[in-house]
């Protein structure tokens, strides 16, 4: 089973978009819909499926902290 984990999205050049999760930096490629820096989104194989609000990704992220599904990432 697979699941995404909301990142925070630092910057973004054409298509090519720099998102952050504990303070490891990733870049994915966003096609649509195309986020804005400090957006937070989900990704899968390295492409954006979907822009969070903020209030969506703390929920997330709590659930994940208060799980086993930590990422050690």
């Amino acid at each position: 089973m697979c699941f995404a984990i909301p990142l925070e999205v630092l910057s973004i050049k054409h298509n090519q978009v720099s998102v952050v999760y504990k303070n490891i930096e990733y870049q994915v490629l966003a096609v649509e819909p195309i986020p804005n820096p400090g957006d937070y989104v989900l990704v899968h194989g390295g492409i954006i499926i979907k822009v969070l609000t903020k209030d969506e990704a703390m929920a997330i992220l709590q659930l994940i902290n208060q799980s086993s599904l930590r990422y050690s990432g």
